[in-house]
């Protein structure tokens, strides 16, 4: 699902980096990234990595929602 259509605070993984490359961020067990925010303007999403740092991707990156097994939120 395309990330520029997830409300801002959504769980998700297995988020592209760059637009189709299947997923590389969060990917492992017990990681997630979380929305942030939206700039519709721009056609970027703001999202919270599973290392804590904030990277704004293209909103038509997809990713999955929810966290892989062991997901504690």
């Amino acid at each position: 699902m395309p990330i520029g259509t997830l409300p801002e605070g959504t769980i998700v993984c297995n988020l592209e980096e760059k637009t189709g490359d299947r997923g590389r961020i969060a990917r492992g067990s017990g990681n997630y990234a979380q929305v942030i925010a939206h700039n519709p303007e721009t056609k970027k999403t703001r999202v919270k990595l599973p290392s804590g740092a904030k990277k704004v991707l293209p909103s038509a990156n997809r990713a999955m929602i929810g966290g892989y097994c062991g997901v504690c939120v």
